[in-house]
């Protein structure tokens, strides 16, 4: 299992630690320079994926529904892609996310 974030209680965009432990973290689709990956230390919530391209980041929420939880440096096209990305590709994401985490839907 990757390595948990080095302090969950930072923020996210805080890029001395996300750039150095996004290789660690379990990354099920790379597409168009968007990266979506999972912390290891998110199991107990339910399935979602953290995006980031250039300084862009998002968390986007798998179950119950595709629904954004916040998207930060992402225009409204690129939001919109990215949605449509988690849509083709739902259930390589679910997969992954059980894979890594067990099944908690």
């Amino acid at each position: 299992m990757a390595p948990a974030r080095p302090n969950p209680s930072a923020p996210l965009n805080d890029r001395t630690y996300t750039r150095s432990y996004l290789s660690a973290m379990p990354k099920p689709l790379l597409k168009e320079g968007f990266s979506f990956y999972f912390w290891s230390d998110e199991g107990s919530e339910l399935p979602h994926v953290h995006v980031s391209k250039g300084d862009g980041l998002a968390k986007w929420w798998l179950v119950p529904g595709i629904k954004v939880e916040y998207s930060n440096g992402f225009k409204k096209q690129e939001q919109r892609r990215i949605s449509e990305l988690i849509e083709e590709h739902y259930e390589t994401l679910i997969k992954t996310w059980e894979k890594h985490f067990g099944k908690q839907r």
